[in-house]
């Protein structure tokens, strides 16, 4: 995830952010990077790692070269007309599925 945005989701469902990636053009994802990834996602037995729709697939797929970590793809961004409560029902079934 980019930023903070499921705080509150977080705290109801006691989870726990460990941090987020940001990725762009000035990010290089080069070895000593994905080392301290991969040492973090270790030391701190990650199990899922939730992204948005936008995430740059080639963070992803490095990622998951490095670790076995499950992914989740929530959504963040819902239109006029869609249901705000269905759509995070969705994003915990998610969730849910990714740490187990």
């Amino acid at each position: 995830m980019y930023h903070d945005g499921y705080q509150y989701f977080e705290q109801e469902y006691g989870l726990q952010n460990i941090g987020s990636i940001v990725s762009g053009h000035h990010i290089v994802w080069g070895p000593k990077t994905m080392q301290r990834l991969k040492h973090v996602i270790k030391a701190q037995d990650i199990k899922c790692i939730l992204i948005e729709a936008n995430t740059p697939r080639h963070v992803l797929d490095s990622l998951k070269k490095i670790t076995n970590l499950n992914t989740a793809e929530v959504n963040i961004e819902f239109s006029l007309g869609t249901d705000y409560f269905k759509m995070m029902q969705q994003n915990a079934e998610m969730i849910k599925n990714c740490l187990s």
